[in-house]
């Protein structure tokens, strides 16, 4: 697989792993954002409240800029959920706008074999191409905490959510850092 295809498989290792913390993973591909306002504990979402956000129609979705593609980007989506096992579904894509020398490509899944090349290690799913992996998390004192199978050796990344207005941001807290931090969308099933 080429180039792009093991960016893409490394962009969603990513979105559960800081690079600085796993020298022997790659190198970031994902670029972790900064809110666009300022995460404070009076406007940390609780348990509850981003718990029933969630259950009642409400996507997680966050695009990031590809670190070593400054024309490409990254999608991470975890669509909404009923369940409250704090089981989780999350998807990665990435997509590149063309350029000379270059034709680009609208959303594909992460790890597809865009052009060939080798995988990093991860999931059978993530594999398999289709960006896809599931994973678990638990909310204590309005602090998510939680682990993607097959991705970022399984250990855990701990963070809050935030609003301001109509605008949500992940703030990390402990653990693992990911591309999750930054502002994030909350979108209607």
């Amino acid at each position: 697989m080429g180039r792009i295809a093991f960016a893409c498989a490394i962009a969603w290792v990513l979105a559960f792993q800081n690079p600085a913390a796993a020298q022997d993973d790659a190198a970031p591909l994902c670029i972790a954002g900064t809110p666009s306002f300022t995460p404070t504990e009076a406007n940390r979402l609780s348990c509850q409240e981003f718990g029933k956000l969630r259950r009642s129609s409400a996507a997680i979705v966050l695009l990031r800029k590809h670190a070593q593609r400054p024309n490409c980007e990254m999608r991470i989506t975890r669509p909404a959920t009923a369940r409250d096992d704090g089981s989780f579904v999350q998807f990665c894509e990435v997509r590149c706008p063309p350029r000379p020398g270059s034709p680009g490509f609208d959303w594909r899944p992460c790890g597809s074999g865009l052009r060939g090349g080798t995988e990093p290690r991860g999931g059978t799913e993530q594999r398999a191409g289709t960006g896809r992996t599931t994973g678990v998390a638990a909310c204590q004192g309005g602090v998510w905490c939680g682990r993607a199978l097959g991705l970022g050796r399984e250990s855990e990344a701990c963070g809050s959510y935030h609003r301001e207005g109509d605008r949500y941001a992940y703030a990390w807290v402990r653990g693992r850092r990911t591309c999750f931090e930054g502002d994030i969308t909350l979108v209607p099933r």
